[in-house]
């Protein structure tokens, strides 16, 4: 049932009567509601606005009151309910309360700095859980928090309703971005064949079709001019080379895998502010192998009014290792595709792959000896800063 807000009176008439109040509340402007007949006698609701008007009227004398709904009703109802008053104010005080705290910290473009050193320094600052959101100067607490945080280069925060957004990018991130200061000459990272060069800022000191090893200078940061001198600059550019990398290792002649009996185990953690109340909910783990699955709801009551009350499942699911023998063929592309994904993560993540080759041999225990070469176009130039020789100087202050 809906509370009603607005004040509403319910009637009874006879329905001699009734067809007449019709017609002269038509000549009122009353407007009659939710109009039905049981026996020989009309309900109606009506407001209690045209109600005093038709109080004024020969009607009221033969109608009876059914139901009187609404707020002002309520409260004279309970009027001498002061503990109900009391409650009530005290509810509206913790709502506010609750909604005007930050109860939900969520940090978004970080890979090496934790979570919890971002949200410890911020937390210092007064953007945490339980903090007010109002009355933060963004720009102050961004500068605050950039000189604790060495790692990072750009920090913002974003407060939606009781939720906190920070964004940040780390130093490592700036990808494009560079000090003129920073001199830095361009080296290789591996080893391979110059197939295509795009130098923007430096001195070319290889050409296409060059072989070049691992660690040898490809873009030089020194200018000489006769105007100028020598000059150091921040070398930037892309060297395409042909490269071939190499991986190998020992392989089982049989796939383990995780085989799920069908048994789970389900924990439920709640977390009231800060503090986890999860003793009474707290199950040992019957498995000695299993897998995980955590779901975490955090309550909110409106879009993103989160409230300081988190549920948080944990669901283990029994495993089993079986070993399987799935043939010397489907063992041998599995450990291809293993190996090759190892070259992958270690070259470039734009590099184009051209070819991929590879050797296995049997040995005596009954596993598999695989090498996996993968030819690749990739950009092996490598920043190197420059260590710039400061002259020394004479016990008299000059430079020798």
């Amino acid at each position: 049932m809906k509370f009603q807000f607005k004040n509403k009176i319910t009637l009874k008439i006879s329905e001699t009567v009734f067809k007449s109040l019709i017609e002269e509340s038509a000549k009122l402007c009353i407007v009659l509601e939710k109009i039905y007949k049981e026996d020989e006698n009309y309900f109606f609701t009506l407001s209690f606005k045209d109600y005093k008007i038709l109080s004024q009227t020969p009607y009221i004398k033969v109608t009876e009151v059914v139901k009187r709904k609404g707020a002002g009703y309520f409260a004279y109802i309970h009027r001498k309910r002061y503990g109900f008053y009391i409650g009530a104010f005290l509810s509206l005080l913790i709502f506010i309360y609750l909604t005007s705290c930050i109860w939900v910290v969520d940090v978004i473009g970080n890979d090496e700095t934790s979570d919890e050193e971002i949200k410890a320094v911020l937390n210092e600052n007064g953007i945490g859980v339980g903090k007010l959101r109002y009355g933060k100067k963004i720009s102050e607490i961004k500068n605050r928090a950039l000189l604790k945080l060495d790692s990072l280069s750009w920090l913002w925060v974003h407060i939606d309703g009781t939720r906190a957004i920070v964004e940040v990018r780390e130093k490592g991130d700036a990808s494009g971005i560079f000090v003129d200061d920073e001199c830095t000459n361009l080296v290789a990272s591996f080893d391979g064949i110059v197939k295509d060069m795009c130098v923007r800022r430096g001195r070319k000191v290889v050409e296409r079709g060059n072989i070049v090893s691992k660690g040898d200078l490809l873009v030089s940061g020194v200018a000489s001019t006769k105007a100028r001198g020598i000059r150091y600059i921040h070398s930037q550019g892309e060297i395409i080379a042909l490269t071939r990398r190499r991986a190998e290792g020992e392989f089982e002649p049989y796939v383990t895998k995780r085989v799920p009996t069908g048994k789970s185990v389900k924990r439920i953690n709640v977390k009231f502010f800060e503090h986890s109340i999860n003793n009474i909910f707290k199950k040992k783990i019957p498995f000695k192998s299993f897998d995980k699955k955590i779901k975490r709801k955090q309550i909110k009551i409106l879009k993103n009014i989160y409230l300081p009350l988190t549920f948080t499942t944990e669901e283990f699911y029994e495993i089993i290792e079986k070993n399987e023998h799935p043939g010397k063929k489907a063992i041998i592309e599995r450990s291809v595709g293993i190996l090759k994904k190892q070259i992958e993560s270690a070259r470039a993540p734009d590099a184009k792959t051209i070819s991929t080759e590879y050797e296995y041999t049997g040995l005596e225990d009954g596993r598999l000896y695989i090498s996996v070469v993968v030819e690749s176009e990739e950009n092996i130039a490598r920043e190197v800063k420059i260590q710039m020789e400061i002259p020394e100087e004479n016990a008299s202050g000059e430079s020798y």
